[in-house]
Order: structure tokens, then sequence, then C-alpha cells
């Protein structure tokens, strides 16, 4: 009686202890679950466009940029 009573008693308080903490646990987790990101607040997933790496290449391999000129700039103080 000396020893059982207060091993029953941290068994049963400890279940009750982590089953809040667990249930704590999974509502933040829902809570950020159901907030909302700002591209599916805005409508901006519905007409994306695909996005491939071999494409965005080509698109700017084939712009024709003539219109510079290379323009040497001061160096900083101290380099």
């Amino acid at each position: 009686l000396l020893f059982g009573l207060p091993f029953i008693a941290i068994i049963v308080g400890g279940s009750f202890g982590l089953a809040q903490i667990t249930q704590t646990r999974y509502d933040h987790r829902d809570l950020r679950h159901r907030k909302v990101a700002k591209e599916e607040e805005l409508g901006m997933d519905k007409n994306r466009r695909k996005l491939s790496l071999q494409e965005e290449y080509w698109r700017l391999q084939a712009k024709t940029e003539e219109d510079w000129d290379q323009v040497r700039i001061q160096r900083p103080p101290g380099v």
C-alpha cells in the first residue's frame, strides 16, 4: 500500500497530463494547417505557368541584349 498507491497515482496523473499535451499539439498543428497561404488567398494558384529550367534557359538565350554598354564603375575606397 505504501509503494502501490503513489505508483498508481503517478501512472493515472501522467496519463491525463500526456493527453492534455498531445491534444494541445494536435490543436496547434490543425491551426497551422488551417491558415490560408497568400497565394491561395489571392487566387494566384489557378493560372500559374509551370516553370521549367530548360524553357527559361532557352527563353533567356533568345533575348537580344545588344542595346547596352559595358560601363566601368569606380572602385570603392580601400580596395
